[in-house]
C-alpha cells in the first residue's frame, strides 16, 4: 500500500512538474511574442518617424547677407508672396510680414517674391513702398513671372529687385474710373493727377526719365500705353536690377501638399461638348495677361471661350 502511494505521489509529481514546464514554456512563447511585437511596434514606429523626416528638411536655414550671386538667387524663409490683384487688406499682410521679419532679424534680407500680380490699388501699393523704404533689413524683389503697373512700380524703385529673363514688367499710366457730377468728375480727375505724379515721378527718377517722356514712350511702344518688355531688355531701361538664371528656395523645408491648381471655372466648363458640327471639345480656363498656351492639339478637342 505504501508502495502504491509513494507510486502515486510520484505520478502527481511528475504530472505537475509536466504542467509547471509546459507553463513555463508557455511563458516563454508569450514572451517571445510579446518581444516579436515590440519589435515590430518599434520597426513600424521608426518607419514612421523615417517618413516624417522625409516630409521635411532637417539643418538650419542660411540667411546671406548677399543672396544674388552670378545669376543665381538664394531665396530663404523670410519670404512674402504677392500675387494676384493688389486690394483692400494687400498691404496689411505684406507690411506686417516686412515688420515681423524686421523684429525677429533687423539684417537678414526678406523676400517679397511676384509671380503673377497684375497691379491694383494705389493706396495699398503706396503702402507697401513705404514699409519698403523703411525697412531696416534690405526688401529684395523677386519677379518670376508677370508684374504689371503698381507691382512694377514696386519692382522698379525697389533698391534690390530680380527677374527671370522672360518675366514680363509692364508700366502703364494710371487708370480710374469717375462717376459723379461734372464738377466731381473734374476733382476726381485732379486727384488722380496728383496720384499719378507721386507714384510715377520716383520711377521716372529712378531710371532717369521725365514723367512726359516716360509716357511718351508708353504710346510709342504700345498703341493702348500698356508698354510691357522681358526682363532682359527692362533691365537696360533700369525698370530691374538684375537678371537671374537660377532661383533657389531654401526656406521650402516642407514637402508641398495639395493637387495641382483647379480653377473652379474649369470644373464646371471642362465637361466635353459638342460644337454644331457634332466634333466633341473641351474649354480651356482663361489665362492670365501676355501668357499663351502652348500644346499640341491637332483636332481642336482644346478651345478657348
Amino acid at each position: 500500500e505504501l508502495e502504491a502511494m509513494k507510486a502515486e505521489q510520484e505520478k502527481i509529481a511528475a504530472e505537475t512538474a509536466l504542467i509547471s514546464a509546459r507553463m513555463r514554456l508557455d511563458e516563454l512563447k508569450r514572451k517571445a511574442q510579446l518581444a516579436e511585437a515590440a519589435k515590430i511596434t518599434d520597426e513600424l514606429s521608426l518607419r514612421a518617424t523615417k517618413d516624417k523626416l522625409k516630409e521635411v528638411v532637417t539643418g538650419e536655414v542660411s540667411y546671406p547677407d548677399k543672396p544674388y550671386s552670378h545669376g543665381r538667387l538664394v531665396i530663404s524663409d523670410r519670404r512674402i508672396p504677392l500675387n494676384g490683384p493688389i486690394i483692400t487688406g494687400t498691404a496689411d499682410y505684406i507690411c506686417e510680414r516686412i515688420h515681423f521679419f524686421n523684429n525677429q532679424n533687423s539684417t537678414a534680407p526678406i523676400f517679397l517674391v511676384i509671380d503673377r500680380c497684375p497691379g491694383g490699388s494705389v493706396m495699398e501699393g503706396y503702402r507697401i513702398v513705404k514699409a519698403m523704404e523703411a525697412s531696416r533689413a534690405p526688401i529684395h524683389v523677386v519677379v518670376r513671372s508677370f508684374a504689371a503697373s503698381m507691382a512694377a512700380v514696386i519692382t522698379t524703385l525697389a533698391d534690390h529687385s530680380y527677374a527671370y529673363p522672360n518675366a514680363l514688367i509692364l508700366h502703364h499710366q494710371m487708370s480710374t474710373g469717375a462717376m459723379g457730377n461734372m464738377t466731381q468728375i473734374k476733382e476726381q480727375y485732379e486727384q488722380a493727377k496728383q496720384w499719378e505724379a507721386r507714384l510715377m515721378d520716383p520711377v521716372c527718377k529712378k531710371i532717369g526719365s521725365t514723367r512726359d517722356e516716360f509716357i511718351k514712350q508708353m504710346y510709342a511702344n504700345s498703341s493702348d500705353g500698356d508698354w510691357a518688355e522681358f526682363a532682359d531688355r527692362a533691365q537696360k531701361m533700369r525698370w530691374v536690377n538684375e537678371i537671374v538664371q537660377e532661383i533657389r528656395e531654401e526656406g521650402i523645408v516642407k514637402r508641398p501638399e495639395g493637387a495641382p491648381p483647379r480653377p473652379f471655372y474649369f470644373i464646371f466648363m471642362s465637361d466635353e461638348r459638342k460644337d454644331d458640327a457634332g466634333r466633341p471639345y473641351r474649354t480651356l480656363p482663361r489665362l492670365g495677361p501676355f501668357d499663351f498656351y502652348m500644346m499640341h492639339n491637332p483636332d481642336r478637342y482644346w478651345r478657348m471661350r
